[in-house]
């Protein structure tokens, strides 16, 4: 068990409710109801126990094994919280995510739906999981294509029984020179709305179990909002410098 300062938690969980405060009030204001889901790739355990301290009960993690690491130290300080999987999974890392993290939301290859799928039956539990769509089909970047989501979802639910599809995510493309402006703006709204053109339409397949549809973070939160985010997913904003 990680041996952790009460202090510096408590000061870090104060850094962390400053920071989250205009994406919570963001969130409550919304007509939908939205998550926020606090991404801890680049910090260390105590910053989660902190993020848990601040009122996130919900955590992401990129990584597997790290998060792994990092939540199983939070988890045994008696904190408890939801643990999203939002990174890629590799198929010789796939069966040490169920069991580990508690929401995946970066399911788009048949091979590892099938992995997670056959750990779950092992383990005798259900795992909700979210189609990762590559909405503006970036060729570097892993996710199904727009035409490809209503098919793979169709072929999950039929597939994969120990998996629960709940909805879509999506990251926009990133501007080029990283420039936050107007332009970007227009290009992340437009991505947002065909994400939820697919969520609706997903919806309108399969009925109130597909309620979740994640899209924004901490340079573009406000938008995904206004374009019908149910789960929003921020990180850097939330831990300062």
């Amino acid at each position: 068990m990680a041996d952790f300062d009460a202090n510096d938690i408590l000061a870090k969980a104060d850094i962390v409710k400053r920071n989250a405060q205009p994406v919570l009030e963001a969130a409550e204001s919304a007509p939908q109801r939205v998550t926020v889901v606090g991404i801890t790739k680049y910090v260390d355990a105590s910053w989660c126990c902190a993020a848990v301290d601040a009122g996130l009960a919900e955590l992401g993690e990129n990584r597997i094994l790290e998060g792994i690491e990092k939540y199983d130290a939070v988890r045994a300080t008696g904190r408890e919280f939801t643990a999203h999987l939002v990174g890629p999974i590799q198929s010789n890392k796939a069966k040490k995510v169920p069991g580990s993290y508690d929401f995946v939301q970066s399911v788009h290859r048949q091979k590892i739906a099938r992995l997670l799928d056959a750990e779950c039956e092992s383990l005798g539990r259900q795992l909700p999981v979210l189609a990762e769509v590559n909405i503006d089909d970036e060729p570097q970047k892993a996710g199904l294509l727009t035409d490809e989501v209503l098919p793979f979802v169709r072929w999950v639910k039929e597939s994969c029984p120990r998996l629960s599809v709940r909805g879509v995510m999506c990251i926009p493309k990133w501007p080029e020179g990283g420039v936050v402006d107007e332009e970007y703006e227009r290009s992340s709204r437009a991505s947002f709305a065909r994400t939820r053109e697919l969520f609706d339409e997903l919806r309108n397949e399969h009925g109130s179990q597909i309620n979740v549809l994640s899209m924004g973070m901490s340079a573009d939160y406000q938008w995904a909002i206004e374009e019908g985010a149910t789960m929003i997913r921020v990180g850097r904003m939330l831990w300062g410098e």
